[in-house]
């Protein structure tokens, strides 16, 4: 997941006591008028046709700024050009060219190239008066959180078809004088090792039916995470999973079953993390001194060891394990990084 614009700087929620006012004058507020007429005052989401190219069918006559900018933002995506993406983002945002390689060098990355970029979604979102509030989208399950300021905005969600995986960008779509920029871009993995979070969840499941409640626990929590919209877009089905995975172990439980699996090392964090191939675990340990590269891969290796002989780990891929000073902050990789190590190479 990457977000390159969480919230355009002066349209945050620490700002919303004020509230935008629409008018006829306004930017995008004849698209309003036309787009919900019916129901000009009331808050809502809805569905704008479209092909899977980007091509507006909806409504009609077909607003021409906001195809061209939804035009441009697929192509520049399908050809990983930053320099054509980065003048569509609101320029308060100041996205740099750097941020936007290191964008398309991770979607690479993790979903493969050459890929294909479609239209999934494209939302409608009648705020009234630039509020936050979240607007349920009919038919999806979905729940949209709208920029603030902006009586009408657009949500575009793309799909990333690659070669190994598939992903989803959430673009928010706002006016700026007669055209439409780029207000906040977030990139989501759909599927891991080429299972979406209908298969995680199956294979949870399974799991859990033959009492690995530990392994049942990692493949519910890897679920939840491929349907983890951040603040942007929120669907239904992330709440059900995390009941799942509760309704088999607590994080609090399962922490402390793989803490009392590993005895002899200090364990300040653990957590289950996306590999190459499948799910796995990371694991934070403290140590009193800096560690070798060679010690830390012996102490993985060690740890990989006493899991390995846990039948529930039976269909765990790997561990990361990061080493930690005891001044450093147990969220977060210390200096001395980490080391990966599958279970059965």
């Amino acid at each position: 997941m990457l977000v390159l614009a969480a919230v355009l700087p002066g349209h945050g929620l620490a700002t919303t006591i004020v509230k935008a006012i629409p008018s006829p004058t306004d930017p995008g507020e004849p698209l309003r008028h036309q787009l919900f007429s019916d129901a000009l005052e009331t808050p809502a989401c809805r569905l704008v046709k479209t092909d899977p190219r980007g091509t507006m069918t909806s409504p009609k006559p077909r607003p021409e700024a906001l195809q061209a900018t939804l035009s441009a933002i697929i192509a520049a995506v399908q050809a990983k050009n930053d320099k054509a993406l980065q003048p569509l983002f609101h320029n308060r945002l100041n996205v740099s060219l750097a941020a936007l390689a290191e964008t398309f060098g991770k979607l690479d990355f993790t979903y493969g190239s050459p890929y294909d970029v479609s239209v999934f979604r494209l939302w409608a979102l009648n705020t009234v008066d630039g509020a936050t509030a979240p607007l349920s989208c009919p038919g999806d399950q979905v729940k949209v959180y709208p920029q603030y300021g902006y009586p009408l905005q657009f949500g575009l969600w793309l799909q990333v078809m690659g070669q190994k995986e598939i992903g989803r960008i959430y673009v928010s779509l706002v006016p700026v004088n007669d055209s439409w920029v780029i207000g906040a871009f977030r990139t989501q993995q759909w599927t891991h090792a080429g299972k979406d979070y209908a298969e995680w969840a199956d294979l949870a499941g399974k799991a859990a039916h033959a009492t690995f409640k530990e392994s049942a626990f990692i493949k519910y929590d890897l679920a939840a995470k491929l349907t983890d919209g951040g603040t942007f877009v929120e669907l239904a089905v992330h709440d059900d999973l995390l009941k799942a995975r509760d309704a088999v172990m607590t994080p609090d439980q399962w922490v402390q079953k793989i803490k009392s699996a590993i005895k002899g090392y200090d364990t300040v964090y653990a957590s289950t993390i996306l590999v190459v191939g499948g799910d796995g675990i990371l694991l934070r340990l403290l140590s009193a001194k800096e560690l070798s590269l060679e010690d830390m891969t012996a102490q993985c290796k060690a740890i990989a060891k006493n899991l390995v002989n846990l039948a529930w780990t039976a269909k765990v891929t790997g561990i990361r394990c990061s080493f930690l000073l005891p001044a450093e902050d147990p969220k977060k990789d210390g200096a001395m990084g980490s080391i990966y190590t599958e279970l059965r190479p």
